[in-house]
């Protein structure tokens, strides 16, 4: 087992990976055309989050 200790959840490495997943999924959003705006990519948007 690891012996680090963390102050914060910010710290860990499992959060920080879902972090810059959590970007970039945000990014592939962005660059989705208007009208799926509120169909796709609140469906993708939620999902990552889950």
């Amino acid at each position: 087992m690891n012996d680090k200790s963390y102050r914060s959840f910010t710290e860990l490495e499992v959060w920080k990976k879902a972090r810059g997943f959590k970007n970039e999924i945000k990014e592939l959003t962005n660059s989705f055309p208007a009208e799926e705006k509120f169909r796709l990519i609140d469906q993708i948007i939620r999902a990552s989050r889950g």
